[in-house]
């Protein structure tokens, strides 16, 4: 599954940075964008940044100590999504730390109910994170052979047929 999302990011043009031109700027495929349901959960990956080591460590626009990314907004400001997830990385002297978010609209869901749902967020970010240390997990996509015209299959039968012992 790592490996058919992997290749369904690579796919989009652009990292997805032309959607806001394609959907609001071209009278050709604005109509269509507009028309297609909208993103019922938002996400958004705030990055990786190096939390200050101590006083006067910081650098422009760095994450500093405890320092939070956040902040408030009205209560009466119309929703984007419906569930509104969010997530950072500090590198810390301890390690790199995950710090994930879940926000909605008081009104749609049960406190408890999205907490199960981080609570399942989580675990499978730690599987994910387990599934990386195995030392069978990880190989090749075909858009890591741009020049070459393969498939999926393809490539595994060709990694597995080159292991260790042939070499």
């Amino acid at each position: 599954m790592v490996k058919a999302v992997k290749e369904q990011v690579r796919a989009v043009p652009g990292d997805g940075l032309g959607y806001e031109l394609l959907r609001y700027l071209n009278p050709e495929t604005g109509p269509v964008l507009e028309a297609a349901p909208a993103a019922q959960i938002g996400f958004n990956y705030l990055g990786r940044f190096t939390a200050g080591s101590g006083e006067g460590s910081a650098r422009p626009w760095q994450l500093a100590g405890e320092t939070a990314i956040g902040g408030s907004a009205d209560p009466d400001t119309p929703a984007a999504h419906v569930l509104s997830a969010g997530a950072v990385v500090r590198d810390t002297p301890d390690g790199p730390e995950l710090t994930v978010s879940l926000s909605w609209p008081g009104r749609l869901f049960d406190e408890g109910d999205v907490e199960e749902l981080g609570r399942a967020w989580l675990r499978m970010l730690e599987g994910l994170a387990a599934h990386t240390a195995d030392p069978v997990a990880g190989g090749h996509t075909p858009s890591d052979f741009p020049l070459l015209d393969l498939a999926q299959d393809e490539l595994d039968e060709f990694e597995n047929g080159f292991t260790e012992e042939n070499f």
